[in-house]
């Protein structure tokens, strides 16, 4: 689709509360394609490329952007306006759309931070909302099957009523799981780290389309970095590493789990690359600048938020209390 209005002229972009083309003039609408046969690769069969070329446009001021910099904001850098990828080596198989526009951003940080503990409650009433940036961000979702072999030593503690102490005793383990994984997500771009988008998931994964660029429109994009294989290795094995010690932990009946040991097969690994659409906010409180993401999808509020140093330090007093009494009492009755 074209990114000028055929009625006036004027530069089109996809409103996420009609799921549409919209004019950003005389608010003429247009269908958009959208189809859920998303595709789904094999690991196995993928190489990954060296480099990546962008080619883009501007439709405000014409100016055509080709970079393979890593920095590439997705804007023009004559005018500032979001560019239209014209091609990219590296194409998405899917794309969830933003769901929301900008203007329910104070509402939705209203009714995300009441549910926050340690926010200051002033940041709770009152916050600045100084700047609302809205971006694509890539990410690959990997899913795949594994077999893992392991060892691991229980640990039982063993309370002693005659001698008022514990006492532990310790059991040698072997084993081998089968075990699935699906929906792990991993950012795929050079400046979203991966514990920014950690702290707003999920996404819904089911909801996802077929990549389309017309959903791109008016929105900048970040660019990918093609390193699937090396984003397998370093990142998503580490997540996949954890989910079966979960089930390996969750086989046993005892108070902890040490020295747990695990050699990993993986099999049939498949991967989706997607942009997710995120908003990126800065809040002035107190002179300070804080910030946040949100969910583009859900709405889920994450990332930097200020912290009470009072809450917290009740919510840590809170939680070792209990144990405080248990060795007070402990020590009382063995004297």
């Amino acid at each position: 689709m074209d990114t000028n209005c055929i009625k006036c002229g004027a530069k089109l972009f996809y409103d996420p509360n009609s799921e549409q083309i919209k004019c950003s003039s005389c608010n003429s609408v247009y269908n958009i394609d959208k189809e859920l046969n998303v595709g789904i690769k094999t690991l196995n069969n993928y190489k990954d490329s060296d480099e990546i070329k962008i080619s883009s446009f501007c439709a405000n001021c014409g100016a055509s952007v080709d970079t393979t910099d890593n920095n590439f904001e997705g804007v023009c850098p004559y005018c500032r306006s979001p560019l239209k990828i014209e091609t990219n080596s590296q194409v998405a198989e899917g794309i969830i759309p933003f769901k929301f526009d900008k203007s329910q951003i104070p509402i939705l940080i209203k009714k995300n931070v009441k549910r926050k503990l340690f926010l200051p409650k002033e940041f709770k009433k009152f916050q600045q909302l100084e700047n609302i940036l809205a971006r694509y961000i890539p990410i690959i979702v990997f899913s795949g099957s594994t077999f893992s072999k392991y060892s691991a030593v229980l640990v039982y503690k063993i309370y002693n009523e005659r001698e008022n102490n514990y006492s532990y005793s310790y059991r040698k383990v072997y084993g081998d799981i089968n075990c699935d994984y699906n929906d792990v997500v991993v950012e795929n771009c050079y400046k979203t780290l991966d514990s920014e988008i950690e702290d707003i998931l999920p996404f819904n994964i089911d909801n996802m389309y077929k990549f389309n660029e017309d959903f791109l429109m008016g929105y900048p994009v970040e660019k990918e970095e093609d390193e699937i294989t090396n984003k397998f290795e370093n990142k998503a094995k580490s997540k996949i590493q954890d989910i079966i010690k979960d089930n390996i932990k969750s086989r046993y009946d005892c108070d902890s789990i040490e020295d747990l040991y695990v050699s990993t097969e993986y099999f049939d690994t498949k991967f989706q690359r997607l942009y997710v659409p995120i908003y990126f906010l800065e809040i002035k409180y107190k002179n300070k600048i804080y910030k946040p993401i949100i969910n583009g999808q859900t709405g889920k509020v994450g990332g930097h938020l200020p912290k009470s140093k009072l809450k917290m330090f009740f919510g840590i007093l809170i939680v070792l209390l209990p144990i405080i009494f248990v060795l007070l009492f402990l020590f009382l009755y063995s004297i």
